[in-house]
């Protein structure tokens, strides 16, 4: 089965009622054991002022707006197999969209069963050189200027939790980065994280499956936890990756907040920006 919607028939088809899926299942009390997790495959998404309503499921609230400017939309593919959110943001200098899902996970403390695994396959189908920033992966941080603006980079000066992918585009960058922070410690370039092997650049029409996982295996200390990341091109049938294992701050059990799957797009000139996004899909064993 290729990436496209790859969780939701072998996984999922079991959920569905009348056709629909549910994002309300609650667990008897003998699954409590099971795995916490969210996934979206974007089959139902309509955006509120503050609120975007979403088949999620594992989530009974969709997805929170926080600081999402208005002219933005949000909107279903027509021409894609299964569910595919296409996200338009607001012409103009610094507007932005900022989704941020229901539901929390937290590397807190050494154990071994805590492993959190996200997964997300996207694309822009803008002109991939014009001024835009753009971050999908786990965070605490709600701020209405998750990605601040003019400097188009992460506001890393307030203790958040924050990991996933970046691209930071002040003037125009292409590249995604594996982006980590921890309380006020953000690791590689402030605000923009680390290289990935080989570089990748953000290329319009290009489907990249990204895939992080924080795990306790390989950490470097007991109190430290390891970070691997993984975009994976699927025109060039290549992987990119990043793994970072070190005692430092970024990467502790020490002030780890809870966080939650989130999308955030970032103009740095006046052209709106479009972004697909197939599927995102998080777990973390109990």
């Amino acid at each position: 089965m290729d990436e496209t919607g790859c969780l939701k028939d072998a996984h999922f088809q079991n959920l569905q009622v009348d056709g629909v899926l549910s994002h309300s299942i609650k667990s008897p009390p003998w699954a409590w054991s099971t795995p916490n997790q969210f996934y979206d495959d974007f089959f139902n998404i309509t955006m509120g002022t503050t609120e975007v309503k979403a088949d999620a499921l594992f989530s009974d609230k969709g997805w929170a707006a926080t600081g999402t400017d208005t002219g933005g939309s949000i909107s279903l593919a027509t021409d894609q197999r299964g569910g595919v959110a296409i996200i338009t943001n607001h012409a103009g200098g610094n507007n932005q969209t900022q989704l941020f899902a229901h539901k929390s996970f937290t590397m807190f403390a050494a154990t071994a069963q805590q492993d959190i695994t996200f997964k997300a396959r996207f694309r822009t189908t803008s002109t991939a050189n014009q001024h835009q920033s753009f971050f999908i992966g786990l965070t605490s941080n709600h701020a209405a200027d998750f990605i601040a603006d003019d400097t188009m980079i992460t506001t890393v000066g307030t203790a958040q939790s924050t990991y996933g992918l970046m691209r930071a585009g002040p003037s125009g960058e292409l590249v995604y980065r594996a982006y980590g922070q921890n309380d006020t410690t953000c690791r590689g370039d402030t605000g923009s994280g680390d290289a990935l092997t080989d570089s990748v650049d953000a290329t319009i029409h290009r489907w990249y499956v990204f895939t992080m996982t924080l795990t306790t295996a390989g950490g470097a200390t007991s109190t430290h936890f390891a970070a691997n990341y993984t975009l994976y091109d699927e025109t060039a049938a290549t992987p990119h990756t990043f793994t970072s294992a070190t005692a430092s701050p970024d990467l502790a059990f020490a002030n780890q907040l809870c966080m939650g799957p989130a999308i955030i797009i970032k103009n740095g000139g006046s052209e709106a920006q479009v972004h697909e996004i197939d599927y995102i899909y998080c777990s973390q064993p109990r």
